[in-house]
């Protein structure tokens, strides 16, 4: 079976597309790492996904106010912007 240029590419976004769905779903099972870890095989597939870069970085943001002092500051946006 043989691919032109152009399905390969729809293939690979296609891909990206469910590491990221992926993730979110992870997330929501209270699996951080593997999410984290889906959110990164995404952007691996295309770095220009847009969404999986805003889950990704929800998701550092979120580790790093974790790890500081709790203080009266609002809760980071979760990825895809949920609401827990």
């Amino acid at each position: 079976m043989t691919y032109n240029m152009g399905e390969q590419m729809g293939r690979t976004y296609l891909q990206a597309g469910i590491f990221n769905i992926h993730g979110l779903a992870l997330y929501d099972l209270d699996k951080k790492a593997e999410a984290k870890q889906y959110f990164e095989k995404a952007l691996a597939l295309d770095s220009t996904f847009v969404l999986a870069r805003q889950n990704l970085e929800a998701m550092k943001t979120m580790e790093a106010e974790a790890n500081k002092p709790k203080g009266n500051n609002p809760p980071p946006a979760s990825p895809a912007n949920k609401q827990d």
